[in-house]
């Protein structure tokens, strides 16, 4: 497992677009559409994809709270297909040193 985070780019934002939690699920997080387009005008949200080598396996997003400053982690997902293999734990911890 070769776990890395990756600035959403022209070239792979429609990759991090499609991928969804699973059906029972999806109440629990905006679809990354939603939560690109707001990263986009919402300039105090940064989008990055979670990806294990070269495969897009999660999205996530996190700023800076304009009102206090405190750094939030607004969006985790991790794709269906991907989940139950232990992404999230690792993936945090990356996210965190990213974010700092």
């Amino acid at each position: 497992m070769r776990l890395n985070l990756r600035p959403i780019t022209r070239d792979n934002w429609r990759q991090i677009a499609m991928l969804a939690v699973n059906e029972n699920q999806t109440s629990f997080v905006e679809n990354n559409s939603y939560s690109l387009a707001q990263s986009g005008f919402e300039t105090e949200w940064i989008s990055v994809g979670l990806y294990d080598g070269d495969t897009a396996v999660g999205y996530a997003m996190h700023g800076v709270d304009l009102e206090n400053g405190q750094v939030w982690l607004d969006r985790f997902m991790i794709d269906g297909r991907h989940q139950g293999r232990g992404y999230p734990l690792r993936l945090q911890s990356n996210l965190s040193q990213y974010s700092s």
